[in-house]
C-alpha cells in the first residue's frame, strides 16, 4: 500500500483519477491536521494499464513561447472553457479555428 500526503484539497480527485487510469486501486483519503493522506493499493504487474501517451506534447516553456509568438492567436475554447492556441494564417478567425 502507498500513502501519499498532500495539502491541496484538489489532490483527492487527482490521485483517484490517476489510480483508476493506471489500474491501481484508490482506497481512500483521511484528513489529519490539514494534511490529506491518500491510500493506494499498488496493482500487480498483470493488473496495470499501459500509460496513455499523446503524439503532440509540449513543455511549459514551449507553450509560453507559443503564447508570446505574434504568429499565434489565443482563442477561447468552447469545449473546455480554457484557452486554445491555433496557428493564425492571416485568414478570418473562423478559418484559424478550423485549421
Amino acid at each position: 500500500m502507498l500513502e501519499v500526503q498532500a495539502t491541496d484539497k484538489g489532490s483527492k480527485a487527482d490521485i483517484k483519477a490517476w489510480a483508476e487510469s493506471t489500474g491501481h486501486q484508490y482506497l481512500g483519503t483521511i484528513e489529519e491536521n490539514g494534511v490529506l493522506k491518500h491510500y493506494i493499493r499498488k496493482s500487480a504487474e498483470h493488473e496495470t494499464r499501459k500509460e496513455v501517451t499523446f503524439p503532440h506534447v509540449v513543455s511549459n516553456e514551449q507553450l509560453q513561447e507559443k503564447l508570446h509568438d505574434p504568429g499565434f492567436v489565443r482563442l477561447g475554447c468552447p469545449r473546455t472553457g480554457g484557452v486554445c492556441v491555433r496557428p493564425y494564417s492571416g485568414r478570418g478567425f473562423d478559418s484559424a479555428w478550423g485549421s
